[in-house]
């Protein structure tokens, strides 16, 4: 997943502090157990991977697409204790939650400007024991984690949900319209506001009862939509990945799902949030008034911080 789901609650920690896997470090607190050594490297924007192309036997080149790779960030820091059996605690500790991860985990970082996250794996961590270690119960550590997204997100995630207006000719005055404002929302139509500087890629939920459920990001040149031939019951979900492009179908009561990548219709365009503000319009086939629901997670999504 390319940002940390709406169902994880970010730590609290304080300016400079970073954590992984639950346990927090870095930082610029004195006396702290761990404590940075030098800035976070990898805050920057990364080198880009150049779509340039040399002519054939001619001066110059074709000009080719700019693309971001994933990026590093690399931690220097000490770790410190009071006694030798602490500070062999702490370097287990840290080492443990630095461990080979089998998925990519939230890089949690603190800043003045607030906590951003980006999706990462360790993937070298050092902290041998040394001279340091022995007079001054204290250890230097280096950690390199690598993100194969190169955003940083800042939380927590949002998310935004709408539900279903009444079809044409079906409604009644006065209106009443059964929404719930995450980004901000008006019948059909949910806003989600992108504040960072980079395009991302939102997770869509749909909640049945519903039929061929679309979603239209109306603030985007052309109006690209996603529709799926399929018909949720009520409390059936279909997640929608729409930076992996995955689809998945969960019917009401179990916990496993399963893919339905092949219901997207034909035509159907995947679809990112630039930055400001995007109006997603949310829509069925239903010709008589349902309850399904849209929910859209999202996150401000920063190429350098």
């Amino acid at each position: 997943m390319p940002f940390p789901l709406a169902s994880l609650t970010p730590p609290t920690l304080s300016k400079w502090q970073m954590s992984y896997r639950g346990v927090a470090f870095g930082g610029i607190v004195q006396g702290a157990t761990y404590q940075l050594q030098g800035f976070p490297e990898g805050l920057d924007t990364p080198d880009y991977i150049s779509g340039d192309a040399q002519r054939a036997l001619d001066q110059g080149e074709f000009e080719g697409v700019d693309l971001s790779p994933g990026r590093n960030v690399t931690i220097k820091q000490v770790i410190q204790a009071a006694s030798d059996e602490a500070l062999d605690h702490a370097r287990q500790t840290l080492g443990s939650a630095l461990g080979p991860a089998t998925a990519a985990q939230p890089l949690y970082l603190c800043l003045a400007s607030g906590t951003f996250a980006c999706m990462a794996k360790p993937r070298k961590h050092k902290a041998p024991a040394e001279l340091l270690t022995a007079f001054a119960k204290a250890n230097e550590a280096n950690t390199l984690f690598h993100a194969t997204d190169p955003r940083w997100y800042a939380m927590p995630t949002k998310t935004a949900t709408v539900a279903l207006p009444a079809p044409p000719g079906g409604v009644t005055f006065p209106l009443t319209f059964n929404v719930s404002f995450g980004g901000g929302s008006f019948g059909a139509l949910v806003t989600v506001e992108n504040n960072g500087n980079f395009e991302m890629r939102p997770r869509l939920i749909v909640t049945g009862p519903c039929t061929t459920p679309t979603i239209t990001n109306l603030s985007i040149p052309g109006a690209p939509s996603l529709s799926f031939n399929i018909s949720l019951a009520s409390g059936d979900t279909l997640a929608i990945d729409t930076d992996f492009q995955t689809v998945v179908y969960t019917p009401v009561g179990t916990s496993g799902g399963a893919s339905r990548r092949g219901t997207l219709v034909f035509g159907s365009t995947w679809f990112n949030l630039p930055p400001g503000m995007n109006a997603l319009e949310f829509t069925s086939a239903d010709t008589t008034q349902v309850t399904g629901t849209l929910t859209v997670e999202s996150a401000d999504a920063y190429i350098a911080l």
